[in-house]
């Protein structure tokens, strides 16, 4: 424990420390990302910042069965034709949180229903 308090109020360690804080090194920090965006369409299995999510800006239509079929948001990001990686087709979503919400539930919903059902039983065998 000393070692390890001395390492960290040695001069140098607090240099490079406050330097790694202040010195902005992260790319792409100021482009928008697809999961605010209104176009956004999460993959219904998988967690709402999932890989395989769907922008429903680009897509085609399957002239036989009439479904739309839409393009994977990493196609889109990296074709300068379309997005783009500055996202230059984004639009912000104004409900955010609202989309993120009803997309866990609408995936756990399971859960929840099992959950209420087990403390209901316990409710029950506790109070007889």
């Amino acid at each position: 424990m000393k070692i390890i308090s001395s390492i960290c109020l040695n001069p140098y360690f607090i240099r490079r420390s406050n330097m790694v804080l202040f010195e902005n090194n992260i790319k792409n920090i100021n482009i928008p990302t697809c999961s605010e965006c209104k176009f956004y369409k999460p993959e219904s299995r998988f967690n709402f910042e999932s890989s395989f999510s769907k922008c429903t800006k680009y897509g085609k239509k399957d002239i036989y069965t009439g479904e739309i079929i839409y393009e994977d948001i990493y196609s889109c990001r990296n074709d300068r034709n379309k997005c783009g990686i500055e996202g230059r087709d984004f639009e912000g979503e104004p409900n955010i949180l609202e989309k993120k919400f009803i997309h866990h539930i609408t995936n756990y919903w399971f859960w929840y229903l099992y959950a209420s059902f087990l403390i209901t039983l316990i409710k029950i065998q506790y109070s007889i």
